[in-house]
Parts: C-alpha cells; structure tokens; sequence
C-alpha cells in the first residue's frame, strides 16, 4: 500500500470498489464490469453500483439537452 501511496488501512475490497466505479463513469458497459469483478449477474453490479449508473444518466441527459440545442 505504502509503494502506490494509499493509506494503510485500504482493503482489497476498497480497491474493486474503486475499480468498478471507475470503469462504470468511463462508461464501461456494466456487464464487462460485473464479468471482471466475478459478480454472479449484472443486475448485482447494478445494485452495489447504482449510485455511479444515477450520475451517469444525469450526464447522458445533458448530452441529450445539448445534441439538441437547449
């Protein structure tokens, strides 16, 4: 953890979140994400993650309000 500058008390865990959630953001299809973390469907990877998928529709709504001059 000290050779890559995270605090000691990082999990694994804290990493694959972290992981998952940017590659969510960076619009990795979720079923890519769910395959890469092992989840069992991306329906699960949804749920743990659907805070990240709310922000995304947000950003999805602007580019839809700017594609068409509003």
């Amino acid at each position: 953890m000290a050779k890559a500058g995270l605090p000691k008390a990082t999990r694994l865990h804290d990493l694959r979140h972290g992981l998952a959630t940017a590659l969510l953001e960076e619009g990795v299809d979720v079923a890519v994400v769910s395959a890469i973390l092992g989840h069992a469907s991306p329906g699960f990877t949804m749920s743990v993650y659907q805070h990240v998928r709310e922000g995304m529709a947000e950003q999805a709504a602007e580019a839809i309000e700017r594609a068409f001059g509003q």
